[in-house]
């Protein structure tokens, strides 16, 4: 094997040496990311959905508190009106006296 075989040998291995290491590397980066959608990224999108479920409920809590409070204010409107109703009945009794 000739003196310049071997230094392109030499070079090849240095470049194959030097890639293996790269790819050594980013292997280990992959894991590294993995780990940290595995851990934090699925953990806050499940946190997200849990909020988003308790404002869900929330939310449907409000809609029936605020169809009671519409039938509340549809009560007090008719006993307003039979109040009215029956203190004129009152005066006109009072006038008849």
């Amino acid at each position: 094997m000739t003196d310049e075989n071997k230094e392109l040998l030499s070079a090849m291995k240095d470049m194959y040496m030097d890639l293996k290491q790269e790819i050594s590397e980013v292997k280990q980066k992959v894991i590294k990311i993995e780990a940290t959608l595995e851990n934090q990224t699925n953990k806050n999108i499940q946190l997200l959905v849990e909020g988003y479920m308790q404002n869900s409920n929330k939310i449907e809590k409000i809609d029936s508190i605020s169809e009671d409070v519409n039938n509340i204010s549809l009560d007090i409107r008719l006993l307003k009106n039979a109040i009215l109703h029956n203190t004129e009945e009152i005066t006109r009794l009072k006038m008849i006296k």
